[in-house]
């Protein structure tokens, strides 16, 4: 080998020398992985988010949804409920809200009270209906008006 030869090889001693084509290329380059790793990273951390919902939606599932029915015992060892409905005036979407107290799964006596204050009050009528597609249903409606405090409501319930 001769010693020319040698001396003028690559890392030889001799500083190299980096035009501006290389010094972009190798930003770039640089950049590419930078941003392939970014990439990769929102990737990952995408994946393990879906897989904690998944699982969070399984345990979920399993702990509320699928419930075993009341099964277990006679309906009589159950406490009876009443469910205290105070009512004034008719909205939207008023018969569908009173009517899901009739729908309830509660395997004991359920006893369903209106109060309503106002003998001429429109509700009077969308609760008579209700009823009557429930005959099999312990409901009924309370009218009068007990004025013991500044909230309507409040005083329709302590007629029951």
């Amino acid at each position: 080998m001769n010693a020319g030869a040698a001396h003028n090889s690559p890392g030889a001693g001799m500083p190299s020398v980096i035009t501006a084509a290389d010094a972009t290329r190798m930003s770039l380059n640089s950049s590419l992985i930078s941003a392939n790793l970014a990439a990769y990273t929102i990737l990952v951390l995408a994946a393990f988010q879906w897989l904690l919902i998944f699982v969070s939606h399984c345990v979920l599932q399993r702990r509320y949804v699928r419930r075993r029915p009341f099964v277990d015992r006679p309906t009589d060892d159950y406490p009876g409920v009443t469910i205290i409905r105070p009512v004034k005036g008719v909205d939207h979407g008023m018969q569908r809200t009173l009517e899901s107290s009739f729908l309830q799964e509660y395997p004991g006596p359920v006893e369903i009270l209106f109060a309503v204050e106002d003998p001429d009050d429109l509700a009077i009528e969308v609760i008579s209906n209700i009823i009557a597609r429930y005959p099999k249903a312990q409901a009924r409606v309370l009218i009068g008006k007990d004025n013991v405090g500044i909230n309507p409501k409040v005083n329709n319930m302590l007629k029951a």
